[in-house]
C-alpha cells in the first residue's frame, strides 16, 4: 500500500521527507538554486522553481483541472529555501523570462537532440 511506498522511498531516497496524509503519499525535498557545472566549472543557475511551482498548472494547457486545488495540495509545490510560497507575480516574472528565451522547432523523423541541462530549460508542446 501506500504506506508501503512511502517507507521505500525514504530508504531508497534518503534526502526525501516522505509523509502519510489523509489524501496519500506527501514527498518533499531540498534543492540547490545553484549548481557547478560539470564541464565549465561555472556555478549557474540550476533550479526548478519555475517548472515545479504550483501556479505552473494554471497553464491552460492543463484544461483548468487544478483550479479548486489549493497551491499546497497540487502535485508540485516549489518554494523558496525558508519555506515561503512563490507568489504570483514572481511565478509571472520566470514565466515571462522562460517565454521570452523561448525557441521551438519542428521534429523530424529520426531526429534527435541533445541538450545540457545547465545551460537550457527544456519542455515539450502538447501533442
Amino acid at each position: 500500500g501506500e504506506g508501503a511506498t512511502a517507507s521505500l522511498l525514504a530508504l531508497k531516497y534518503p534526502e526525501l521527507t516522505v509523509e502519510q496524509t489523509a489524501n496519500g503519499v506527501r514527498l518533499s525535498w531540498y534543492g540547490q538554486a545553484m549548481a557547478k557545472h560539470p564541464l565549465s566549472g561555472e556555478h549557474v543557475w540550476f533550479n526548478q522553481l519555475y517548472a515545479m511551482s504550483a501556479f505552473y498548472f494554471d497553464d491552460p494547457g492543463f484544461a483548468g483541472w487544478a483550479a479548486s486545488i489549493p497551491l499546497s495540495e497540487r502535485p508540485l509545490h516549489a518554494q523558496l529555501g525558508d519555506g515561503t510560497d512563490l507568489t504570483a507575480v514572481e511565478f509571472q516574472v520566470l514565466h515571462e523570462a522562460h517565454e521570452a528565451a523561448r525557441r521551438t522547432f519542428e521534429w523530424n523523423a529520426d531526429d534527435l537532440l541533445f541538450l545540457d541541462n545547465f545551460a537550457f530549460a527544456h519542455s515539450r508542446e502538447a501533442y
